[in-house]
């Protein structure tokens, strides 16, 4: 199947899903704009949690466990700036739709912190993009240069570099160089993908919360509410709650007369 043909089935897809969402059959709960740059932002978001994780956890380590040193160097020297571009892109689409739905003067403490770790995945890639990825491929190509004057390059797995580099000056030299650049460069990768793993909890409690929501809005004398943990007296309703500084419980508020057929689980909160 052709890049084009992908392309094509991804839009049906993407059409598909257009199609049967809330606003669709009329749904009033949200705007269109609104829906759409969430889900813009859901998109981007876990494109770019995927491509990270797949790429620094799983495809390396494969290219590196299989392929001739040389090849797997140059291969990675193709990949990675198209990686870095990728989740770049894909940051800053979120970064623009996660800050216009959630405006800084209006959003809690919670939101301008996930605004944080969006914005310093997307610094860290750029870092990467344009300062660490070119260094890294220059010295590689190098280094690579040195190391087929010494017929070395060609194993699969661990290098023979460092027994080479110890009767050679050059090479160890242009290992210590590389090395460190290299290093920035991994960290600068791991530090976004933690970054974009803390959005991922976020996400996560606010998928919670709105599942709750919906479940105590669907029993009969139902409502859901938020038991504040530094002022337990006070109960705040869920409109408050994003607006609201502190941590809270979400726990369903019982009825009076318990509605028989609900859940136990439901009917002690």
């Amino acid at each position: 199947m052709g890049w084009l043909s992908r392309f094509l089935a991804a839009i049906a897809f993407f059409a598909i899903g257009v199609l049967f969402s809330p606003e669709t059959f009329g749904s009033k709960s949200v705007t269109h704009l609104s829906a759409y740059l969430k889900l813009a932002h859901l998109l981007c978001f876990s494109t770019a949690f995927g491509s990270a994780l797949w790429v620094t956890f799983i495809g390396g380590i494969i290219m590196f466990k299989n392929l001739p040193r040389h090849q797997f160097g140059n291969l990675q020297s193709k990949m990675f700036p198209a990686y870095f571009l990728l989740v770049g892109v894909c940051c800053a689409i979120s970064v623009a739709a996660f800050g216009y739905l959630h405006p800084w003067k209006s959003a809690s403490t919670a939101e301008k912190y996930q605004l944080g770790f969006l914005l310093s995945a997307f610094a860290f890639n750029l870092t990467n993009l344009f300062v660490f990825t070119p260094m890294t491929i220059e010295m590689m190509k190098q280094r690579h240069k040195v190391e087929r004057e010494e017929n070395i390059g060609t194993e699969v797995g661990w290098s023979k570099n460092r027994e080479v580099a110890k009767a050679n000056p050059k090479l160890a030299a242009m290992n210590k160089k590389f090395g460190m650049i290299h290093g920035l460069s991994s960290l600068a990768n791991i530090m976004s993908f933690g970054s974009l793993a803390m959005h991922s909890w976020y996400l996560a409690a606010c998928t919670i919360f709105h599942q709750l929501d919906r479940m105590c809005s669907r029993q009969q004398g139902y409502s859901m509410v938020i038991d504040c943990t530094v002022c337990p007296e006070e109960q705040h309703s869920s409109r408050t709650h994003e607006n609201h500084k502190q941590m809270h419980v979400l726990r369903c508020n019982q009825p009076t007369e318990p509605f028989h057929g609900l859940s136990p689980s439901l009917q002690d909160p």
